[in-house]
């Protein structure tokens, strides 16, 4: 009897699958595409930015390499942000993750200016 493998559990290496942006039908797939936009945006930027501290090696040979890397990086930073932008917001009713909650309430305690107060 075979043993049952992890691949279940293999976590890929690279951005998030995005799905296409015209695609985007209903308010929920749109919700889920700036979720996957911003994740990717995210992955992008770590890579560039790895790029950018491996580069200022002017010896190395692998130069011309990592700046094409960082071009495409860069372009599909660019490409994604502007997808995002004509969005503009979410359109979800309620979207936990792209609502900003301003009726939160304060959990801060406010500084009492007496000793009397703290009894």
């Amino acid at each position: 009897m075979d043993l049952p493998n992890c691949d279940s559990r293999v976590v890929l290496e690279g951005p998030p699958a995005l799905m296409d942006f015209d695609e985007c039908v209903t308010d929920l797939e749109i919700c889920q595409f700036l979720t996957g936009a911003a994740k990717s945006i995210a992955f992008y930027q770590s890579i560039s930015e790895a790029i950018s501290l491996l580069v200022k090696d002017k010896k190395s040979t692998a130069r011309p390499a990592l700046l094409n890397n960082d071009k495409e990086a860069r372009e599909k930073i660019a490409l994604l942000q502007k997808q995002m932008s004509s969005i503009g917001f979410c359109p979800t009713v309620n979207c936990a993750i792209h609502t900003s909650n301003n009726a939160r309430f304060n959990s801060k305690r406010s500084l009492s200016e007496s000793e009397e107060e703290l009894i």
